[in-house]
């Protein structure tokens, strides 16, 4: 076990006095991601102080929590994460707090009908590449913000269905300008696995060069698989992402030059974190 990790362990088995807030004081709210953070903040806005684990371009899924991160989550009147092991690296620091119901992931509340396969028998964890799913989240937060401060139950309330209202308008403007796009053409090929959910929202064939984890291996199978795939379908465009190495990208454009087909880098997507300009938040981000 690495130091950092003996130590936040050890942190977390003082025992913890859960928060007491005083009327005068915003909720602590503590989050996993960028992502999440947006999204609560748009339910709590001013009435809540929230600090996000992990930063901007940061990959979710082998962040391992800091002593810092331990104090913030200790200190924490709630926290929020993404759930079905997005946050690999986080999953037991947060189970912690899901058992002292503290903790509360946003794939809890979707229902399973609208989540799709991933590997074996789990989902796939990447359900706010589609914004229908996140409409369940944000009722969610409501709630739980609403148990903690009753008396500004309205104020909740309202900011949920203004944002819940601007998730309609986003996805439908989104479908019309899609609609530009002839369907027989409307592939997305990514570098790791992590769109299935944007695909299926907005009818688009994907695929992708690694699996829904960014950890796991990709080899010269994978690649020249995915250049035959780009090949055979007329593809010309690969996506890069904001928080995966693109070498492997690159090794997939070099292989389709090989077999003859020209395939360029399309550009950079956002797969689980905001950006400092482009996709500074989630509606951007979609």
């Amino acid at each position: 076990m690495k130091l950092s990790a003996l130590i936040f362990v050890l942190f977390l088995l003082i025992p913890i006095q859960v928060p007491v807030r005083s009327q005068q004081t915003n909720l602590k709210v503590v989050v996993s991601t960028t992502i999440v953070e947006d999204i609560v903040k748009n339910v709590g806005a001013e009435m809540i102080s929230i600090t996000s684990l992990v930063g901007l371009g940061v990959g979710i899924h082998d962040y391992q929590a800091t002593t810092g991160d331990a104090r913030a989550l200790a200190e924490a009147d709630i926290i929020f994460f993404l759930g079905g092991g997005s946050e690999e690296g986080l999953e037991d620091t947060f189970s912690t707090f899901v058992d002292q119901g503290r903790a509360f992931s946003f794939i809890d509340v979707i229902p399973r009908d609208q989540l799709l396969k991933g590997d074996g028998n789990s989902f796939d964890p990447h359900f706010w590449q589609d914004p229908r799913t996140i409409k369940y989240a944000v009722e969610m937060i409501r709630d739980r913000l609403i148990e903690l401060d009753t008396i500004n139950t309205q104020f909740y309330t309202d900011k949920a269905d203004t944002y819940i209202s601007k998730l309609d308008e986003v996805y439908q403007q989104l479908l019309l300008e899609i609609k530009q796009v002839n369907a027989s053409r409307r592939f997305l090929v990514t570098q790791h696995k992590a769109f299935q959910y944007w695909a299926n929202a907005f009818g688009f064939q994907s695929n992708s060069l690694e699996g829904i984890s960014t950890n796991d291996a990709t080899g010269i199978g994978e690649i020249e698989d995915l250049a035959n795939y780009l090949k055979d379908n007329k593809i010309k465009v690969i996506f890069l992402e904001s928080t995966v190495p693109d070498e492997n990208a690159q090794a997939v454009i070099e292989a389709t030059a090989a077999i003859g087909w020209t395939v360029v880098n399309g550009g950079t997507l956002y797969s689980a974190s905001l950006g400092e300009r482009d996709a500074s938040t989630y509606l951007e981000f979609l």
